[in-house]
């Protein structure tokens, strides 16, 4: 299970997200697809169910959303914007 990190600040630009992260100072701007991942990511939910809400609203093919939602998620971690939902806390 995956969610966005809490610590990452964002808002709605018009279609786009712009995110910030507090602890590196860096900020992102998310278009497209991405947003809606972006926004399904508020609530923890696992890779498939990524794809199967994209497959729905975009029409695409399963292996194409499959990849790209890799790519996505891929970027997210790299920036610390994502993180494991089932990993404990204490």
């Amino acid at each position: 299970m995956l969610k966005r990190n809490p610590s990452a600040l964002w808002t709605e630009l018009g279609s786009a997200v712009a995110i910030l992260n507090i602890t590196s100072g860096r900020y992102f701007e998310i278009q497209g697809t991405g947003t809606d991942l972006w926004r399904w990511l508020e609530q923890p939910c696992d890779i498939e169910s990524l794809i199967a809400r994209l497959i729905l609203k975009y029409s695409v093919e399963p292996e194409q959303a499959h990849r790209d939602i890799l790519v996505f998620l891929n970027q997210l971690r790299s920036n610390e914007l994502l993180e494991d939902a089932t990993a404990s806390s204490f």
